[in-house]
């Protein structure tokens, strides 16, 4: 699973929420607290986030067993396949390549924004920019070598990318674009008798503006199929999953889209509130969202693009015990490739292990 670690300071997330969930300008600013990665057959365990820290833990005990200095706040990290390599992204969008064997950086890669990863096929992708990209990149997580640079139709943002568990896909959607042909309602005119998702959709359709689904070949680097999409987003906490017979995309207002390959689609939730952290299993079997020390585990095989299912995507839910003081949420995930064991970090500097139960095996502070 990839972790995607937040950006919106903690106060303005909490206080203001949807607002300034809508703009992009901070989408490098990270939460607070740690993210964490698991490799892939769950035997070394890290966290980091914006104290410039990487925390070596033992998997079992949640022990911190080595502090290692880090130059920049930590936005996301993923191993490689044979846990030889840890990839991080920091908030200058630069993607570091660790050695795992002694800690030191064998390589530094610019201009690599919203990176996602495949731990099984060692790929990362990015966003040439973090704002308006004029590309999509994939680069190689073990020698930190550009594979593919895929060039966008014009500047635009990157709202999510997501890889598929066999690492052969790659899905981005791209916007918000402006686009004349679409209709544009003002405010005042939305009927009134809409609520919840269904006034969303109706926003969405007639405010004016699209976005592009493309999915990308990862072997070739071809374009496979591009789509317009009336459904828009910003990157903040966003996340794509391949499921059965399409994608699915979502971000922090939790009012995602479920898109069938065909390009049409409908409004989803995932369980919970607001999506103040994500993540999806190595396997891509189980979604992970968090936000208000509650999280939920999405299973990914109920999940189906071609049938009208229920606008809440239900998972199992459990919830962290309370601290004292401002209100902790979860800012990333990870999970082992075969999904047997579970791994959150908190904005209160706390890594919890779960099973594919939801149930907390283990909570401990990180310092």
């Amino acid at each position: 699973m990839r972790k995607i670690a937040g950006n919106i300071a903690p106060v303005c997330a909490l206080a203001l929420g949807v607002v300034l969930a809508g703009s992009s300008a901070q989408a490098a600013t990270p939460l607070g607290g740690l993210t964490v990665a698991v490799n892939p057959d769950g035997t070394q365990l890290v966290a980091g986030g914006d104290n410039r820290v990487l925390y070596v833990l033992d998997p079992a005990s949640l022990e911190v067993k080595k502090r290692v200095a880090f130059g920049s706040p930590i936005i996301q990290m993923a191993f490689d396949a044979k846990g030889a390599t840890l990839a991080v992204s920091d908030t200058d969008g630069t993607l570091h390549l660790i050695e795992t064997k002694d800690w030191k950086t064998k390589a530094k890669l610019k201009d690599k924004h919203r990176v996602v990863f495949s731990a099984r096929n060692d790929l990362a992708a990015s966003a040439d920019r973090d704002h308006r990209a004029s590309a999509i990149v994939v680069s190689s997580t073990v020698d930190g070598k550009d594979l593919f640079r895929l060039p966008l139709p014009k500047e635009m943002p990157v709202a999510a990318l997501g890889i598929s568990p066999d690492g052969m896909k790659l899905a981005a959607l791209l916007g918000a674009n402006d686009d004349p042909s679409e209709p544009k309602v003002n405010f005042s005119d939305i009927p009134k008798d809409l609520k919840g998702l269904a006034k969303t959709d109706f926003q969405l359709r007639n405010d004016g503006k699209t976005s592009l689904v493309q999915i990308y070949d990862l072997k070739s680097g071809k374009l496979l199929s591009e789509k317009k999409v009336f459904f828009t987003m910003n990157a903040t906490q966003s996340v794509a999953v391949f499921i059965k017979g399409g994608v699915v995309f979502n971000e922090y207002s939790n009012q995602g889209f479920q898109m069938k390959d065909d390009g049409e689609g409908r409004l989803v939730q995932f369980d919970g509130s607001f999506l103040y952290g994500s993540g999806v299993s190595q396997d891509g079997k189980y979604i992970m969202a968090g936000n208000l020390r509650q999280f939920a585990l999405i299973d990914t095989g109920a999940l189906d693009a071609t049938t009208n299912t229920a606008e809440k995507l239900a998972g199992t839910l459990n919830s962290l015990n309370a601290l004292p003081g401002w209100p902790e949420y979860f800012k990333g995930f990870d999970a082992t490739a075969n999904a047997k064991v579970f791994y959150g970090a908190t904005s209160g500097y706390r890594v919890v292990m779960f099973g594919a139960d939801g149930k907390v095996i283990k909570a401990e502070p990180i310092f």
